[in-house]
């Protein structure tokens, strides 16, 4: 905004499972970025995406790319669930 005004956004989406609540983490990044940190309520666990499955993908929702390099071989050791194709499982 030009005049400094305050915008409220608000994004609404069914998450794949249960969250919890109270660990959200607003992150402000460079460029008008905002990063939102919330965790599984039950840990550990994998999730195919992380909104829930049958539902639209919440418009401008990207995979990090740079954490998802240096973390998905902990995606392909959990071995609790049937999940074997979770987003971003076709770059390795």
């Amino acid at each position: 905004m030009h005049d400094s005004s305050n915008i409220q956004y608000e994004l609404k989406f069914a998450f794949w499972a249960s969250v919890d609540a109270s660990s959200l983490k607003v992150e402000h990044r460079p460029a008008g970025k905002i990063n939102f940190v919330i965790n599984k309520l039950n840990k550990p666990a994998r999730w195919r995406q992380l909104y829930m499955e049958g539902t639209q993908k919440p418009q401008g929702m990207k995979l990090d790319i740079g954490k998802h390099e240096r973390e998905h071989y902990l995606l392909w050791e959990f071995e609790e669930d049937s999940i074997v194709d979770f987003e971003g499982h076709e770059m390795f």
